[in-house]
C-alpha cells in the first residue's frame, strides 16, 4: 500500500502528485496502519527495511540517468509553450470513462520500445463501447511528405482535395491502411458539414471539399487543418489495464486555446526528435515535437515527468535499468 500511494495509486509507471511529497507521506501513513493494527513487532522492522530499499532503488534508478541527457533546448520551449496551455488531470484510478477528447500523454519510461508511442500526446477520438474498442490520434509526430507527394491524391477523383494538397502528413499512429482510407482531418472549422466535435474548438472529418474551400479562405497564418495518416486503438481492458499501471497520464483541454495548440501545432514550431520520415508509410523511427509531449505534462501538473531525463545516449541506459528492473521484479514474484 505504501508503494502504491508513493506511485499516485498506479501500480507500476509512478504519477506522484506535484508538491505532495509522496513518498514521505505514504511511509508515515504506512506506520500508523501497522501501529493502529498492532503490527509493531519484532517484524516490521524487516517490512521497514524493504520499503526503505525500494525507495532507495528508486533514488539509485533516478541517479543512473540524471547524468546522461542533455534536452535544454526542448525544456525551454516545454516551458514556454505550457504557460499557454490549460489541462485537467484526471488522476490514476479517477472514475470518469475514458472519452472522446481526453488527451493520453505517455510516461517517460513507458513505452521505451514502441517509437511510435514513446513520450506520445494522443487524442482519443473514438470510443466504441458496443465493440469495446478505443482509437487515439497521436498529435505530435510530424512527418516530411505532404498530401500532395502521395499518388492517390494527384489523379483522377482529386479535386476535392485541392484545397489540402499543400498540407503535411503527420503520422497518428503505428496501425495503418490505404492513404486515402486512412486519412483522418482534424481542423478548427465548425461549419464543415458532417465535422463532429472532439474537443473545444476542435472537429474531425466532414465533407473534404468543404474543408479545402474553408482552409483557403483562412488568412495566412496558424494552419486549421491537420491531415494524419495512421492511429493507435486499444481494447477497452487493455486501456483500462494501461491506466491503472500508470502508462498514460490523462488529462483533458479546459478551452479551445488548448485543445487547437495540441492539436493543430505546426511541425517546425519547436524542436524535434528522431529520424525524418520521407513518406508516412515507412518504417523508420519517427520525429516527435517532443516538447509538445513535455508542455503538456507540465500542464497537467506531472512536472516531475516532464523534467525526468530522455533522449540521446540516456535512453539505452533507461533500457538496460527497465529491463534489469523488471527481471529483478520477476525474480521477487518467482519466490513467493
Amino acid at each position: 500500500d505504501a508503494l502504491w500511494e508513493a506511485c499516485g495509486r498506479s501500480t507500476e509507471f509512478a504519477q506522484p502528485r506535484e508538491g505532495f511529497r509522496s513518498a514521505a507521506r505514504a511511509v508515515r501513513r504506512h506506520r500508523r496502519r501497522a501501529d493502529a493494527l498492532g503490527l509493531l513487532g519484532s517484524a516490521y522492522p524487516e517490512e521497514a527495511e524493504e520499503l526503505r530499499r525500494r525507495f532507495s532503488d528508486a533514488r539509485d534508478f533516478l541517479k543512473a540517468a540524471a547524468g546522461a541527457a542533455d534536452a535544454g533546448g526542448a525544456h525551454t520551449a516545454a516551458e514556454a509553450e505550457a504557460a499557454t496551455l490549460s489541462l485537467e488531470r484526471l488522476p490514476v484510478g479517477d472514475p470518469r470513462p475514458v472519452a472522446v477528447g481526453d488527451l493520453l500523454l505517455t510516461h517517460p519510461l513507458a513505452c521505451l520500445g514502441q517509437p511510435a508511442l514513446d513520450r506520445a500526446v494522443i487524442l482519443v477520438d473514438e470510443v466504441n463501447l458496443q465493440f469495446g474498442f478505443v482509437r487515439g490520434l497521436v498529435l505530435n509526430m510530424p512527418g516530411r511528405a505532404t498530401l500532395g507527394d502521395v499518388e492517390e491524391w494527384s489523379g483522377e477523383g482529386s479535386e476535392d482535395y485541392v484545397g489540402l494538397l499543400h498540407l503535411a502528413l503527420w503520422r497518428g499512429g503505428d496501425i495503418s491502411a490505404a492513404p486515402r482510407e486512412n486519412i483522418r482531418w482534424l481542423h478548427a472549422h465548425s461549419a464543415v458539414p458532417g465535422a463532429r466535435q472532439l474537443a473545444p474548438s476542435v472537429w474531425q472529418g466532414g465533407h473534404v471539399g468543404e474543408l479545402g474551400r474553408s482552409e483557403a479562405a483562412v488568412a495566412l497564418g496558424r494552419p486549421m487543418v491537420r491531415a494524419l495518416i495512421g492511429c493507435c486503438g486499444w481494447a477497452w481492458p487493455q486501456l483500462a489495464l494501461e491506466l491503472e499501471r500508470g502508462v498514460w497520464v490523462r488529462a483533458r483541454a479546459r478551452d479551445g486555446e488548448t485543445a487547437r495548440a495540441l492539436c493543430l501545432p505546426t511541425a517546425t514550431a519547436g524542436p524535434v526528435d528522431g529520424v525524418p520520415s520521407a513518406s508516412p508509410q515507412q518504417g523508420a523511427a519517427p520525429q516527435k515535437r517532443v516538447d509538445l509531449w513535455r508542455a503538456a505534462l507540465v500542464a497537467a501538473g506531472a512536472r516531475s515527468l516532464a523534467d525526468f531525463p530522455r533522449g540521446g545516449a540516456v535512453d539505452e541506459r533507461l533500457k538496460e535499468l527497465v529491463h534489469k528492473h523488471g527481471r529483478e521484479r520477476m525474480q521477487e514474484v518467482s519466490r513467493l
